[in-house]
């Protein structure tokens, strides 16, 4: 696929176009774009997880170089279905962590856990104490890259892919583990000191479904392709006779002596055009 860039993250206030393709089966979603502060925003849940530790902001997202640093997120039963997968943005920055989390459930890896070992560029991936395990991973090298965790525990799958390229698969027989007690965390243990990211998050994404091969490709290569700026306000006042406003979606028609409309929402987003007629109806 050739070097990877991640392209700049939607602005601040950018909102989630559930009709979009690879919004399909999100559970959650950190688009880690908030440039400072101490929360990061889902946008499946319309909740703020928490950043911990001295994780700092940076141009590509949120640095998790030292012990500690991380983002703890919602339950992980909240998230993490028994079919899934893991969509994360990763930019390499040192090699001093003895293990790089890239999530884990609270500080049980075993329960479920997608880290690395930077001695030996491997990655491993655990499920109920079973795990996927590869020993070169392509993606340590400080350049941005897209890891990938699949999983299924009908068909007992578990793949790990780096830029959409599989690195690994395993089809023998796990159990997917009750994870009521476990928090969602990305980047770090928050007891155990050498157990963090030692690089830059960018964004996570979590499904209850298995990507197709199309659709992890197009993720790598368009990781914000399902956001969308929020739009601006816009007021009809006193005027003309008629306006039509183009939108993403269906026909609306606002008809009266004296109309008016505040638009401060996303009102559609599939196809047409938005009608806004009336003796006293103009727009702002």
């Amino acid at each position: 696929m050739g070097r990877l860039h991640h392209p700049s993250p939607p602005v601040r206030g950018s909102i989630l176009n559930i009709h979009h393709p690879l919004a399909k089966g999100l559970t959650l979603a950190y688009t880690i774009n908030e440039n400072g502060g101490g929360v990061v925003w889902d946008h499946v849940s319309r909740t703020k997880a928490t950043v911990e530790g001295g994780a700092t902001w940076s141009k590509g997202g949120l640095s998790c170089d030292t012990d500690y640093d991380r983002i703890d997120g919602p339950n992980c039963a909240e998230v993490l279905k028994s079919t899934g997968t893991i969509v994360y943005g990763f930019q390499e920055l040192n090699d001093t962590p003895s293990y790089r989390y890239f999530v884990v459930s609270s500080d049980t890896y075993d329960a479920f856990g997608l880290y690395s070992r930077p001695t030996d560029d491997d990655i491993q991936f655990y499920i109920g104490g079973n795990y996927v395990y590869e020993n070169s991973l392509d993606g340590f090298d400080g350049a941005p890259h897209t890891i990938i965790a699949q999983w299924d525990d009908t068909t007992n799958l578990r793949a790990i892919y780096c830029d959409a390229v599989q690195q690994y698969s395993k089809t023998d027989a796990f159990t997917f583990p009750d994870l009521s007690s476990h928090i969602f965390r990305v980047g770090s243990h928050s007891a155990d000191t050498g157990k963090h990211l030692g690089g830059t998050c960018s964004f996570v994404y979590v499904y209850d479904r298995l990507l197709t091969d199309a659709e992890r490709r197009a993720i790598t290569q368009t990781p914000y392709a399902m956001f969308a700026p929020a739009p601006s306000v816009g007021r009809l006042i006193s005027g003309s006779t008629s306006y039509t406003l183009t939108a993403d979606g269906g026909a609306y028609a606002l008809t009266g002596q004296a109309a008016s409309l505040l638009l401060d929402r996303l009102v559609s987003a599939d196809a047409g055009s938005l009608t806004l007629a009336g003796q006293t109806a103009s727009l702002l």
